[in-house]
Formats: structure tokens, C-alpha cells, sequence
């Protein structure tokens, strides 16, 4: 069995930035960062980034209520 190349392995992320969780689910910046703040979404920090596991993002978007 081969091992995949570097690229093909990392394809899906295990953490995200705070904008490109934002750019993939639609909504601004400021909104996942008060999501983060009011304890709805879990994030951590790496020195300055704010990097959300892909995981909970998936669980935040699915708990969000359907739209009228």
C-alpha cells in the first residue's frame, strides 16, 4: 500500500482560520467571533490565529435553526 503524497493527506483540514471558517459557512467574521465569545463555538488559539477544528464547525452549522 502506498502512503499518499503530503498534499493528498492534509486535503482536509483538522483546523480552520477564524476567516476562512466564516468565507465556508456564509457569514462575517465578527459572527464567528461572537459565536466563539458567547461559548456556541469552540475555537483555539495558535500565537495570533484563532483556528476552529473542522469538526465543530460542521456541529455549530448543523445546530443552527432552519430558516423560517
Amino acid at each position: 500500500m502506498a502512503i499518499p503524497r503530503t498534499r493528498e493527506r492534509f486535503e482536509q483540514k483538522l483546523l480552520v482560520r477564524l476567516r476562512d471558517a466564516a468565507a465556508s459557512v456564509g457569514v462575517s467574521e465578527a459572527h464567528i467571533r461572537n459565536e466563539i465569545r458567547l461559548g456556541r463555538l469552540a475555537a483555539r488559539k495558535a500565537g495570533r490565529a484563532v483556528l476552529i477544528p473542522d469538526a465543530e464547525l460542521k456541529r455549530w452549522a448543523e445546530d443552527l435553526p432552519p430558516a423560517a
